[in-house]
């Protein structure tokens, strides 16, 4: 069997999906619906997906759910610090990360969905060309129905 590439070829084999890399130690407030927003230095700001998958970082290493996406957009420094308690991190911590940049990306979901199975890199390099990205990917239009069948959605 061939492998299908994750990542598009070009802009038309672009799905409406895109793999976003976090740190496994967010993924029970995700999975848990606590957490439906996250801020990251870059996200997809020109061209608008629908839904986000989560790829758990080491140890996990592996799609953990996805999500509808309700809001992509730059959002200022005070905004940020503002929403600190959906972010889930403190001032101090929004403030390093964000570092002598005035905004980071905003990325807010719903809908947030658990995977049937746990669908690690092993499974996921079976029948895709899969590289987990360091931020994000926009998912390929032949490989987001294989990702879903193996994920249960």
């Amino acid at each position: 069997m061939s492998v299908v590439a994750v990542r598009p070829g070009s802009l038309d084999d672009r799905s409406e999906a895109i793999i976003l890399s976090i740190d496994s130690k967010w993924s029970v407030p995700l999975l848990s619906g606590s957490l439906q927003c996250v801020i990251r230095k870059r996200l997809p700001i020109s061209s608008y997906p629908r839904f986000v998958y989560f790829h758990a970082k080491s140890p996990l290493s592996a799609i953990i759910g996805r999500a509808e996406i309700v809001e992509i957009r730059r959002a200022p420094l005070a905004f940020l610090l503002h929403s600190q308690v959906a972010l889930q991190i403190d001032a101090e911590r929004i403030e390093s990360y964000v570092g002598n940049s005035t905004e980071a990306g905003w990325l807010k979901f719903r809908a947030m969905e658990a995977t049937k199975r746990t669908v690690g890199l092993a499974r996921l390099r079976s029948e895709l060309e899969y590289f987990p990205p360091q931020s994000f990917a926009f998912v390929s239009r032949k490989s987001l129905p294989i990702i879903d069948e193996m994920c249960g959605f």
